[in-house]
């Protein structure tokens, strides 16, 4: 696009430190260690809704919920949903899906 978005070599290894100390799986937290859990190592997902642990929580959702809900579109946008995703808590009992309400399990 015209735009260059490369970052200063200081900015790409502060980023890059971040991730890698918080990887799933480097971390002692319980969100994480569930995420890896059922994954194969030799065979890695590249998204988040392709693990074993996100399909099993979210398998009781309809697609009409989700895909077909215009304010939502894709599983991919957690934050539409779990009203506290940017604090990192995603507690069912934290769930509003646009158009249908708070999520009852």
């Amino acid at each position: 696009f015209g735009e260059n978005a490369e970052l200063a070599a200081d900015e790409t290894k502060t980023i890059r430190n971040y991730l890698l100390n918080n990887a799933a799986g480097r971390v002692n937290a319980t969100l994480p260690k569930k995420m890896l859990e059922g994954s194969n190592a030799k065979q890695p997902v590249m998204r988040i809704t392709e693990t074993p642990y996100f399909i099993k929580e979210h398998d009781e959702i309809k697609p009409k919920m989700v895909k077909d809900n215009p304010d939502v579109r894709s599983f991919s946008r957690c934050d539409t949903c779990h009203t506290r995703a940017a604090e990192a808590s995603y507690s069912e009992r934290e769930i509003t899906i646009p158009g249908y309400g708070r999520w009852e399990d």
